[in-house]
């Protein structure tokens, strides 16, 4: 899924309510800044992830990226955590067993 997909799908109007007492604005964000840094790993290495580049393409303020990640390394391994962990995914299920 796109970073675009993954920010169309996202509800930014309960972000703003502050009657709402849960963690989704957080986990929306957050999810859509991991989309955008994933995507920029993809395309253009290391390099290309820094928390400038992860929100212009994330739609999303510089403030909220460094209060997930406060530096550049650790956004940068959430990318490739996030990049590498399909490559490991592996069909446990009876059928591929046998």
């Amino acid at each position: 899924m796109s970073v675009s997909q993954t920010v169309s799908q996202i509800s930014w109007k309960r972000c703003s309510d502050p009657r709402t007492n849960d963690d989704s604005c957080a986990l929306r964000t957050r999810a859509a800044t991991l989309a955008a840094a994933t995507e920029l790993l993809a395309e253009g290495g290391p390099e290309n992830v820094t928390h400038a580049t992860v929100t212009q393409r994330a739609g999303i303020g510089r403030a909220t990226v460094y209060r997930h990640w406060p530096d550049r390394q650790t956004l940068l391994i959430a990318a490739l955590a996030g990049g590498v962990r399909p490559l490991f995914a592996f069909d446990d299920s009876p059928s591929a067993t046998s």
